[in-house]
């Protein structure tokens, strides 16, 4: 962005509202402008051209929005450190359940984890 749009953009006043959002999409609709003014100039020679351009920065746009939508909802922080914990604590059973016990001599475990591993399964 050239420091003459960043001007313009800070300019907005009306877009001062974060309920609205209006003023992160000026930029797509500088670019809309942009391709019309080119189809009108004759730099974009075909209007079927010209609408694939729109078409491509509306999927581009609605990605943007979709985007936007999640990050409107909030993730609690206990989520993601109960998941760590929650992986963390399933590799290391995993871990010590596919060890083998040897006691006097004679390899216990090895014959119940051959016919089932509980823990492979989850």
């Amino acid at each position: 962005m050239l420091e003459s749009e960043k001007c313009k953009l800070r300019s907005y006043k009306h877009f001062e509202n974060d309920a609205d959002y209006g003023r992160n999409w000026a930029p797509i609709n500088w670019a809309f402008a942009l391709v019309i003014k080119s189809r009108q100039r004759g730099k974009i020679v075909a209007d079927i051209w010209a609408g694939k351009l729109c078409d491509e920065i509306r999927k581009f746009k609605n990605c943007l929005q979709i985007l936007c939508n999640y990050d409107w909802v909030p993730i609690p922080l206990a989520y993601p450190q109960f998941v760590i914990l929650a992986v963390y604590a399933y590799f290391a059973i995993c871990l010590l359940s596919r060890q083998f016990a040897i006691l006097d001599g004679k390899n216990v475990s090895c014959f119940i984890s051959k016919i089932f591993n509980g823990f492979s399964v989850l």
